[in-house]
């Protein structure tokens, strides 16, 4: 059982250091755009953004945020469990 739960924080770490590398790039698209991700990838849904190369890049890096975070909750489920 200690295996299991080593493998599970080894797995939360790597998490953990995934969305911060990604959010660490994100920031680089805030300061350009004086715009949060949030507020970027809000514009994006409602078809306000241009279709720009490197914005893809940015919503692509804000979904794979959302993907990560998904993957925690899903380890920290197994957890508990």
């Amino acid at each position: 059982m200690n295996r299991i739960i080593n493998i599970i924080g080894r797995e939360n770490r790597i998490c953990e250091l995934a969305i911060r590398r990604l959010r660490d790039k994100c920031a680089v698209f805030e300061k350009k755009y004086n715009l949060s991700s949030d507020d970027f990838y809000d514009f994006w849904q409602q078809g306000k953004m241009e279709d720009e190369t490197e914005l893809f890049e940015w919503k692509a890096l804000i979904e794979g945020i959302d993907e990560w975070k998904q993957t925690r909750e899903e380890l920290k489920k197994l957890a508990t469990a």
